[in-house]
């Protein structure tokens, strides 16, 4: 048997191979979506109403948390309807107005007088 021969080298190399540590100071990309962001609302409701949503949750096979966000957007969305409504019925009577009194104007019929009426 051949015995190794001494040498001044070390056994094993003082530089290990790794995996370079990322550069903290550079700028990173998100990598989440930012097409849809939330944010948290809480609110205290009776156990009678959380029990409610709870079983509506199961029975629609949603989370707690998505039955409550599905059900605050359809209020808000009906309480926006109503209130569009609401606007939307004065603004279409204004309108119809001037488009009455236009027609009326360029008919010469004063306002009070009938149309066709003769005596």
């Amino acid at each position: 048997m051949r015995g190794r021969a001494a040498t001044l080298a070390p056994v094993a190399e003082k530089t290990l191979l790794r995996t370079k540590t990322p550069d903290t100071t550079v700028n990173r990309s998100r990598r989440r979506s930012t097409k849809r962001r939330t944010v948290q609302v809480a609110a205290w409701v009776s156990p009678k109403i959380r029990s409610e949503l709870e079983r509506l949750a199961k029975q629609e096979g949603l989370s707690l948390s998505r039955t409550i966000r599905a059900m605050l957007e359809d209020g808000v969305h009906r309480a926006l309807h109503v209130q569009h409504a609401l606007l939307l019925e004065p603004i279409i009577e204004a309108a119809v107005r001037r488009e009455m009194r236009s027609v009326s104007n360029r008919l010469g019929i004063r306002p009070g007088e009938a149309a066709g009426g003769g005596t």
